[in-house]
């Protein structure tokens, strides 16, 4: 009996240590998946912030030749990326038409202010009678503009 007795104890020792190993290893694992699921959320409810901040209209439009002048104003209250910017004219992708890009007159910026004028000027596209501009942002919002009969 003695035997039977000290290898119960020792059984259950052992259940005992393989319990306390599986649960230091599950543990941190569970609590670093719920810290990362956190941060997640505070980056898509800060996306989300500035996506319903953002906006812009386009305040005018000059088409010459072969050239199209854009002017667009950041009416929202968020800093867009200039980089994240796309054009398109009658339904057609235009950013890589795009030949300069400035905000408040000053070229090659990268960051556009809430109150500032994104000038864009995009290169060979040719005359057309009615024009329907769309220009996004980083965020999907459009601003739009339509010309022309």
């Amino acid at each position: 009996m003695i035997k039977m007795g000290l290898s119960v104890s020792a059984a259950a020792a052992i259940v005992l240590i393989g319990f306390f190993l599986v649960f230091g290893t599950i543990y941190p694992a569970i609590e670093q998946s719920q810290e990362l699921e956190m941060e997640a959320r505070l980056d898509w409810i800060e996306t989300q912030d500035a996506r319903s901040k953002a906006d812009m209209r386009i305040s005018g439009v000059v088409h010459e030749e072969e050239t199209v002048v854009i002017d667009v104003v950041n009416t929202g209250g968020v800093t867009l990326k200039t980089s994240d910017i796309e054009v398109l004219m009658d339904g057609h992708y235009q950013s890589h038409k795009i030949n300069s890009m400035a905000v408040d007159g000053i070229n090659n910026t990268r960051l556009w202010n809430p109150g500032q004028v994104l000038t864009v000027t995009l290169e060979e596209i040719p005359s057309q009678e009615t024009v329907r501009i769309v220009v996004v942002n980083e965020f999907g919002t459009g601003a739009y503009f339509v010309s022309g009969g």
